[in-house]
């Protein structure tokens, strides 16, 4: 697969998950789903953080080594392999 149909095919499934999303209601985003502690909010916000990761790596991955180098935020839960940003939920 050439770059530009894995751009078009991630768009696609952003479209999607995006019609979904659109739909869920304020009571719904707080719902309880099968990871303990996370919400379908935190999720979507997982979902939307690692879109963001990736597609930085894909388009600057000198970038993407030199910020995996950075260090976290005072945080004592585990490391990921990419850097959380403020904000984004905490894995569990």
């Amino acid at each position: 697969m050439d770059y530009e149909t894995l751009c078009d095919d991630l768009a696609a499934e952003q479209e999607a998950l995006d019609e979904i999303v659109a739909r869920i209601d304020a009571r719904q985003w707080l719902i309880e789903t099968p990871p303990p502690d996370w919400t379908v909010r935190d999720q979507i916000a997982h979902l939307a953080y690692s879109d963001d990761v990736a597609a930085h790596a894909a388009r600057d991955p000198d970038g993407f080594r030199r910020d995996l180098a950075l260090p976290l935020p005072s945080d004592p839960g585990p490391r990921t392999s990419t850097p959380r940003r403020p904000g984004t939920p905490t894995p569990r």
